[in-house]
């Protein structure tokens, strides 16, 4: 089952403000850090798994070894015993899950974007094909107030063969809510 697009796009958001403050923790070299820093690996890891993204489940997960294996007392990079310098040897490898974790996050962040961006291309291009051929009006346009009444719209437009195609297509990389929401936002736009 496919998540919606937007909530994906939100929960990132929220990560990546979160991962700020946690710059933040560690610079001040806060006691907390560490535990905050395990929670945030394991939350990011149950989401990734709750809609089904096992490959960055992964990856966030062997960032987690990384740093479990630096707390034993190991340097995660050489796998080597260390006698001296255990914490700054946890402080390294903090860092380093850090930096993998923000630019893992940017990175699918940037990608969901492009696909919001496309989807929404595709719909403002239903759209206005609909008002050229005169299947919606400017007044039909002032009378979308809710999601319901944009969802028969989209409906009304998709009867048409040349939609039903685009609508495909749409769905084959976001859900059909998805498509609601940029359908409200694009007629916002044309609105105003």
């Amino acid at each position: 089952m496919k998540t919606l697009i937007h909530y994906r796009k939100q929960r990132l958001e929220e990560f990546l403000n979160r991962l700020r403050s946690l710059n933040e923790l560690y610079v001040e070299r806060s006691f907390s850090f560490d535990t905050i820093l395990l929670d945030f690996i394991q939350e990011s890891i149950n989401f990734f798994e709750q809609i089904g993204e096992n490959s960055n489940s992964s990856r966030i997960s062997q960032l987690n070894i990384y740093l479990e294996t630096a707390k034993k007392g190991i340097n995660p990079q050489t796998l080597e015993k260390l006698k001296t310098g255990k914490r700054e040897n946890v402080w390294i490898a903090s860092y380093h899950v850090l930096d993998e974790l923000s630019t893992l996050l940017q990175n699918i962040l940037i990608e969901l974007e492009l696909q919001i961006t496309q989807a929404k291309e595709l719909v403002e291009q239903v759209i206005l094909s609909a008002i050229q051929s005169k299947l919606i009006s400017d007044t039909d346009l002032n009378k979308l107030h809710n999601q319901d009444e944009i969802r028969n719209l989209w409906k009304s437009l998709s009867q048409n063969e040349q939609v039903k195609l685009i609508e495909r297509k749409l769905k084959l990389s976001i859900t059909q809510d998805d498509i609601i929401i940029l359908c409200d936002l694009v007629c916002s736009q044309i609105r105003s």
